[in-house]
């Protein structure tokens, strides 16, 4: 028998009959260059069937050798198990979705004979047509050229310079070319040279192997070819497109993953790990990611716009959102006494306080800030600015990183219409509203948003490591505010609705539960075990007191109803609680249909429906103690499921419509969308507007004289009163008050003398009471002949001044109000 100059590797893998098409054109090839055959099975269970294949094509002048892998080594370390068993000075590895035209063999072992200086060469490669393909061999892979050729940018700007010299467009490809990389699905290759650059990097499963295998044998020193008259058609990815996901070193993974996978280990291999992050950066963006970014930019962007707003500075003390100062009382106190349940201190579980004290303490090293200077409300109010400027941000932080959440979410479970429940969530008043803040709202979207996702992600990967997952972040969720207490039976449901054969995996739950408890206790109330914190008073205010007082109100109409008509389309917008409740009710009725029509298809056709619903019922149940308080940042726990829901149910709409209603559904959403972000954006504009409190402080100057007494309500920090009054009032309790321009008296309507000049603020409130004490307050400033000299109020918006004044402040979206200054007739000042 004569020795093959030329060993032909091909690996196998579930492609039998294509296989077998591949060694009936070997063996009908008339080139005159002797050769073997050896194929790889990387498959497990077809090679008794792949065996009678190569005993059925295999002779005495082309003999073919079938190797059975151990397992599904993948391409590369396939081909290298290959090669062991060669006996050729040339090997071909070629694909066996190919079909190797008559003369390629010859054309390309004589290349090599002549040309001692090139390592490797290929065919062109056709497609189906005999045509050409577009793009078959290339420059060096760079993380530029990968960046310019392989990225959303070259989606968008194909014809850049940089990918078209890259993928050699330019080039006369009816002449022999020098390229840095080859195709790896037809190549010859010298033995000798495989041997030396140690073959194949077992440690590519698929994909970018040829571009290593390309730098290795340039840095050995020879070059690389691609033919122009030899010739190989080939399909094309027809073992890739067999299966779904791949068992690689005892895990699953899908062609996707497989290929990112790869393409990180090469680039993080010849370029180093920092541009290897960079550069995947880059090629793992899509279109979905640029909208994404854009929206996110977007939102950075509101958010720095109103950053100062309200906090701190020359001349002014305290935060006009007094729910921040209290949270940086909380920091402090967790430092210097172990709790925040603690006067003068938000409330609550520690966990994000915690984490904003780490924060705050990282910048605290850089040198910039210094909390340490801070003795009283009125000491370096500039360095104060700095750590609510800081502390703002990292609220917006957090902010972001839920709209990445609610952004995976949306993709994974519809795939491919995540963008109108992503713009719906960030454009709704509260979202913006409350992302200026430095509380835990925000945070506690994020966790709560985090566990919901992991829930999904459980619902199609049983495992104990998703739902350790969903039960640390919904310890965590409740570890940061005590609104996400629904999440706890949610977190059981999600359990037994999600599990398959939950009785056999109880153990999953066990580990869960034990999960939340031991991370709840740890970083959520370790104050309470460790008995330096008292929660009587944050449960008792917050479930008894408050809410106690809801008969007090005056309404017309019930508390509830006056939630659900008044405030729910003011903190979410008009168009999100249409949209919500339109889609709550119609995902009941399709649920109750589909219950009767097709009972068996219920589960698969609305799982996830079912179980957003019963989460949403849960926590709007959460929501019933707290009566008329259930408004405000309480509602923003059903943010993210009203926004899943109105996802859901506008996507079966859209599938289920025919294409002409489905460019007016798409014209009906945009005009919405679009009215939405208005309504959104109008309570930033009160923001970017001048606040009573600030415009009042000139009027003050020209109009009241210097040594005047000025009346103002108890809590003066809660009272929204002028800036200078509030700076002065506190200047004068903190023994700094030398410089102030009037002395103050805090007020009740039983006191025995009044002042002649009284500062009432918030007005409207007292209005909407039974009894109250502004109200008796008010009665005698009216009975005492006091005249309104003048009032200051927030720019609203058109569409915001349409809405009660009473309803607009019980949201307390933006804490900003009317001031209003009365004083006595000069008749009245004269007789007293």
């Amino acid at each position: 028998m004569v020795k093959p100059l030329v060993s032909i590797i091909s690996v196998h893998y579930k492609t039998p009959q294509t296989l077998e098409d591949c060694l009936v054109t070997l063996q009908k090839l008339k080139d005159e260059t002797p050769l073997e055959i050896i194929i790889v099975n990387n498959d497990q269970i077809s090679f008794k069937k792949l065996k009678t294949i190569c005993e059925k094509w295999s002779n005495k002048a082309r003999k073919i050798t079938l190797i059975q892998s151990p397992k599904n080594l993948g391409f590369g370390a396939g081909n290298n198990l290959g090669a062991k068993k060669a006996r050729g000075k040339f090997l071909f590895f070629l694909n066996p979705d190919t079909e190797v035209k008559n003369g390629c063999v010859d054309k390309l072992a004589n290349f090599l004979q002549t040309n001692q200086g090139v390592g490797m060469a290929a065919p062109t490669l056709l497609e189906k047509k005999d045509q050409p393909f577009l793009i078959q061999g290339s420059q060096e892979l760079n993380p530029i050229s990968a960046i310019m050729s392989h990225s959303l940018i070259h989606a968008l700007w194909p014809n850049n310079p940089v990918a078209r010299r890259h993928f050699l467009r330019d080039i006369d490809r009816s002449k022999d070319q020098k390229v840095k990389a080859v195709p790896g699905s037809a190549f010859f290759i010298r033995l000798s040279l495989f041997k030396k650059v140690g073959g194949f990097d077992k440690n590519f499963f698929l994909y970018f192997e040829e571009y290593d295998l390309g730098q290795k044998v340039t840095k050995a020193g020879f070059d690389i070819y691609i033919l122009a008259k030899p010739k190989v058609l080939h399909y094309w990815q027809v073992s890739t497109n067999q299966v779904k996901k791949v068992k690689v070193k005892n895990k699953f993974l899908t062609i996707k993953q497989i290929h990112q996978q790869s393409r990180f280990y090469y680039f993080k291999k010849h370029f180093g790990l920092l541009k290897a992050l960079i550069t995947e950066f880059f090629l793992r963006l899509s279109s979905w990611h640029l909208i994404l970014i854009s929206i996110i930019g977007i939102y950075i962007a509101l958010m720095l716009s109103v950053l100062n707003w309200g906090i701190p500075s020359d001349n002014q003390i305290f935060t006009y959102q007094m729910d921040e100062w209290h949270q940086l009382m909380s920091l402090k106190n967790i430092a210097l006494q172990g709790s925040p349940n603690i006067a003068g201190s938000a409330h609550g579980p520690l966990w994000n306080f915690l984490l904003a004290g780490a924060y705050l303490f990282f910048f605290y090293i850089l040198g910039l800030v210094n909390p340490y200077l801070i003795n009283s409300p009125i000491d370096n109010l500039m360095e104060q600015q700095k750590i609510f400027q800081l502390l703002r941000i990292n609220t917006m932080l957090f902010g972001a990183m839920t709209l990445i959440t609610i952004f995976l979410i949306l993709k994974k479970q519809l795939r491919h219409q995540p963008l109108l429940g992503l713009i719906l969530f960030t454009f709704t008043p509260i979202w913006l509203s409350l992302s200026n803040y430095f509380k835990y709202d925000i945070a506690l979207i994020f966790w709560i948003s985090l566990t919901f996702y992991y829930m999904f992600k459980f619902a199609r990967e049983n495992n104990l490591k998703n739902f350790l997952f969903i039960s640390i972040g919904a310890a965590l969720s409740l570890a940061t505010k005590v609104s996400a207490l629904p999440i706890i039976p949610i977190l059981l449901f999600s359990y037994f609705y999600y599990q398959k054969n939950w009785q056999k995996n109880l153990g999953i739950l066990g580990w869960g539960i034990s999960a939340f408890i031991l991370t709840f206790a740890l970083v959520g109330i370790p104050d309470l075990w460790l008995g330096t914190g008292d929660y009587t008073e944050y449960f008792s205010s917050n479930l008894i007191n408050n809410p106690s007082t809801t008969a007090n109100f005056k309404l017309n109409t019930s508390y509830q109803w006056f939630l659900l008509i008044d405030q729910l389309p003011l903190i979410f917008g008009r168009v999100f609680t249409t949209l919500g409740l339109g889609s709550l009710f119609y995902t009941i009725y399709q649920i109750i249909k589909c219950s009767f029509t097709q009972p068996h298809a219920l589960l698969k056709k609305y799982r996830h429906q079912i179980f957003t619903l019963f989460s949403l019922l849960i926590f709007v149940l959460s929501l019933a103690p707290l009566k008329i308080y259930a408004t405000g940042n309480r509602m923003l726990v059903l943010l993210p499921l009203l926004t899943l829901l109105i996802s859901f149910t506008w996507n079966e709409i859209y599938k289920q419509a025919h294409k002409n209603k489905r460019i007016i559904l798409a014209a009906i959403l945009t005009f919405a969308i679009l009215f939405q972000i208005y309504e959104a954006i109008s309570w930033l504009n009160i923001k970017w507007q001048p606040d009573p409190r600030q415009t009042s402080v000139n009027w003050i100057h020209q109009n009241l004289d210097a040594g005047s007494t000025i009346g103002i309500e108890n809590v003066p920090i809660y009272q929204r009163i002028p800036n200078i009054f509030l700076t002065e009032y506190y200047s004068d309790q903190y023994n700094q008050g030398s410089d102030n321009l009037f002395s103050y008296q805090v007020i009740t309507a039983q006191d025995k003398s009044l002042p002649p000049t009284i500062v009432i603020t918030n007005s409207m409130l007292a209005e909407y009471q039974f009894s109250a004490a502004q109200k008796d307050l008010l009665q005698r400033l009216n009975n005492e002949n006091y005249k309104l000299l003048a009032m200051f109020e927030p720019q609203l918006s058109a569409y915001q001044s349409k809405r009660d004044s009473f309803s607009f402040i019980w949201t307390n979206l933006v804490p900003t109000t009317s001031i209003k200054i009365y004083q006595r007739s000069n008749n009245d000042l004269q007789n007293n």
